[in-house]
């Protein structure tokens, strides 16, 4: 793609090498291109330069390939552009995100409300209080909440229905209850313990979030992993995605009242979770990684172990 600098996953590049196009040229390059290539938006974020204007970086992946897009534009902070949305909607939540931190509107966006409500965003007057809900009008609808406080371990979350009878015709999901400034806390901390904030990101996704993590950092610091170690890290990171699987599962029929399904879901998720506890000491996969490498090892019978419960699963 022209106007774009393309890498591999995992790869170094220099901002001085990333093209800086106008908006309206890089709106139209995408707009032209993303569906009919099949790219994904990886990245839609922002920096402050000296200059009052926000640079708005956009990392475009094409899967099939592993190849990543790459590239930016400047947006005064007072002004407006033309949303992506309104031809991709993949975009939508990421010009909320942009649009709360920086205040600078996506013209057209369908659904322009608030994501986070961190510390410092834009747009002070924008409060979960005042959320503006979908609403519906009439004699037979009624709403039905629920949250922001759960039985389960998911995060705080506040969702809107709005029924007729049993028919459910909307549902709204409100976020950000536990906006953490995770972004800040990384800049701020001692690189001992960034790869415990990686880890707490989101409880269902500790090797996950770390890895990304550790790749960034070994990356940077042109760190070299030992191979049995990489495997380590791939096993875990299996374990984890087939077991929070299991969990969506559990939940799913348990939200439709089917409970021996949420219970089969639920105690075979427990057997994955429990080989992780066997690798490390504990059932998320927190302290199994750090930079460099892996804090433990896979012997011979615990492989036979994983093998043998992979094999139940």
């Amino acid at each position: 793609m022209e106007g774009f600098i393309k890498i591999s996953n995992n790869q170094i590049v220099k901002l001085a090498e990333i093209p800086i196009l106008a908006f309206s040229i890089l709106r139209e390059k995408i707009v032209a291109d993303f569906k009919k290539r099949q790219l994904r938006c990886a990245g839609f974020f922002g920096i402050d330069d000296d200059l009052g204007f926000v640079r708005l970086f956009i990392l475009l992946s094409d899967d099939k390939s592993h190849i990543v897009y790459i590239s930016s534009a400047h947006l005064d902070k007072k002004s407006s552009y033309e949303s992506f949305t309104k031809e991709i909607s993949s975009f939508h939540m990421y010009e909320r995100d942009f649009y709360e931190e920086f205040g600078i509107r996506p013209e057209g966006h369908p659904w322009l409300k608030g994501v986070n409500f961190r510390a410092g965003r834009a747009n002070e007057e924008s409060l979960m209080e005042t959320y503006p809900f979908f609403k519906m009008e009439g004699e037979t609808l009624h709403e039905v909440a629920v949250g922001p406080i759960h039985a389960g371990v998911i995060e705080p979350g506040h969702f809107r229905f709005l029924c007729n009878g049993e028919q459910v015709y909307h549902l709204e999901i409100q976020l950000g209850y536990q906006h953490r400034n995770i972004e800040k806390l990384f800049l701020e901390s001692n690189l001992k313990f960034t790869p415990h904030l990686a880890e707490s990101i989101a409880g269902d996704t500790v090797i996950a979030h770390n890895l990304a993590y550790l790749n960034l950092i070994e990356k940077l610091t042109q760190t070299t992993v030992p191979e049995r170690a990489m495997l380590i890290r791939v096993i875990a990171l299996e374990l984890e995605r087939i077991a929070m699987h299991l969990a969506d599962l559990s939940a799913l029929a348990n939200d439709v009242a089917y409970l021996m399904g949420s219970s089969v879901f639920g105690a075979t998720r427990t057997i994955v979770i429990n080989t992780l506890l066997s690798i490390c000491g504990n059932r998320f996969g927190r302290g199994l990684m750090r930079p460099g490498g892996c804090d433990f090892d896979i012997n011979k019978s615990l492989i036979e172990k994983i093998r043998v419960n992979l094999a139940k699963v």
